[in-house]
Parts: structure tokens; C-alpha cells; sequence
């Protein structure tokens, strides 16, 4: 499937609901288990689950026609259950910046500290 964003006729930053529905199932096993394998929790794993399909909706458009998405997908939900895992939060997708806006504790620590 395409993800490029001339490959359909949307409006910018919307992804169809039928293509990636289809999508979805085709890859949702992949994402659980990895999320599932990471946290060892089966509603982190859902929410995990969750939160990677919501950055593939928001990132659509910019991944590139070379980006194997299985790959892609098993990489973005190791991050996010790391990011759970680390921070001990729910999980959520990032809300600007992609997956790799990961907020360093050290910079918060020399905030603190000044």
C-alpha cells in the first residue's frame, strides 16, 4: 500500500479509513506482540498498539517510498514501550516531532538544578 500522500485524494494530513483499516489488520498482530513482549502487560500492549497507528496516521505522508513499514512499525513500537517503560506513564504518541521526540531527562535534571 502507498503511503505517500499523492496516492490518494484526501486532503493533506488525512489518511483514508478504508485502506488503512486494511492496513491495520494487516500489521496490528506485529505491533501487539512486540509491545507485548516489551511490557509484558496486556493493556500497556493495547494502549501501545494504539499509539503506534495513531503516529502511522500522523507520519503517513512523510515516510519515505523506500520505508519497509513492518519495520517501521516493529521500530516505532519498541520505542514507545520504552518510552512506557522509562517514564512509567500510560503510553501516548509523541504530539510534535515524530517518534524520535524523546524528552532527555538530563536537560530537565539541569533545568532543575539551576
Amino acid at each position: 500500500m502507498c503511503l505517500m500522500p499523492g496516492c490518494w485524494n484526501n486532503s493533506p494530513g488525512t489518511v483514508p479509513r478504508k485502506p488503512f483499516a486494511a492496513l491495520v489488520q494487516r500489521h496490528i498482530a506485529l505491533v501487539h506482540s512486540v509491545a507485548l513482549r516489551h511490557t509484558a502487560n496486556a493493556q500497556h500492549a493495547q494502549d501501545i498498539t494504539q499509539a503506534v497507528f495513531v503516529i502511522l496516521a500522523r507520519k503517513a505522508g512523510s515516510l519515505g517510498r523506500r520505508t519497509v513499514l513492518p519495520g517501521w512499525l516493529y521500530h516505532t513500537a519498541r520505542l514507545t514501550a520504552a518510552n512506557l517503560q522509562r517514564d512509567g506513564n500510560e503510553p501516548h504518541p509523541p504530539r510534535t516531532g515524530g517518534v524520535h521526540a524523546i524528552p532527555d531527562r538530563r536537560i530537565r535534571q539541569r533545568r532543575t538544578l539551576a
